[in-house]
């Protein structure tokens, strides 16, 4: 599945279901994408649970623009969430940076999931 909108990102996830990389991680993430809406995607040992809007309390919030959003999604130029914190397109940032590291276990889309090349 392409991912051309920040909604097919957060569907693939859905669809995914579990990642095992996320085996020791217990919370949730917020992702306000300026323009088309926040999500939270919770995890439990693994388990991935994706759901519209903003869950109260986050482990961590990120809110970013649509744009760097989707690049970081088909991680294009090798972008991930470390290096664009470091170069200012996460345009806010709240809660445990531990935790939101691990964010970059499907975030970009793993390549098993149709991530386009």
């Amino acid at each position: 599945m392409p991912i051309d909108s920040p909604r097919a990102y957060f569907q693939a996830i859905a669809a995914r279901a579990t990642e095992p990389w996320l085996h020791d991680a217990v919370g949730c993430w917020v992702i306000d994408v300026d323009g088309a809406g926040s999500w939270t995607i919770h995890v439990d040992h693994g388990a991935l649970r994706v759901s519209d809007g903003p869950a109260a309390g986050p482990t961590a919030r990120i809110r970013v623009d649509q744009p760097d959003f989707l690049r970081l999604a088909r991680g294009e130029d090798h972008e991930n969430l470390i290096t664009a914190l470091l170069r200012g397109e996460i345009l806010e940032y709240d809660g445990d940076l531990a935790f939101a590291q691990k964010l970059r276990s499907i975030l970009p889309l793993p390549t098993d999931q149709g991530t386009p090349s």
